[in-house]
């Protein structure tokens, strides 16, 4: 199954619904990419293992990714961190993405 980059499900985990219902439309694997985008409104962040692209390095990547949202929960941008995955834990990732998103969001402002 390929699901795309971290920040496309965290940007549209917060999207208008019309938005995510056109992008469910067209994938793949709509159920498991529903469950990915209530993931990241529950827990604020989205961490997957996607293909490389590219014919050489690593077979998968790692990407962690968290929304920058405003006090009405609107998507201003988000944050993500990409690397080889190594299979090891991504806890460290996580909470550093979702501590500086909280961290820009509120300096963001309404």
């Amino acid at each position: 199954m390929t699901i795309g980059p971290g920040i496309g499900i965290a940007l549209l985990a917060h999207a208008p619904g019309r938005i995510r219902e056109e992008a469910l439309a067209g994938a793949v694997d709509a159920p498991c990419v529903r469950r990915l985008l209530a993931t990241v409104r529950t827990d604020g962040v989205c961490a997957v293992t996607v293909l490389n692209p590219l014919r050489s390095g690593p077979a998968a990547m790692s990407t962690v990714a968290a929304p920058i949202l405003n006090r009405r929960g609107v998507a201003l941008g988000a944050l993500s961190l990409v690397a080889p995955d190594e299979g090891g834990p991504r806890t460290v990732a996580v909470t550093a993405l979702r501590r500086a998103s909280l961290a820009i969001s509120r300096a963001a402002g309404p």
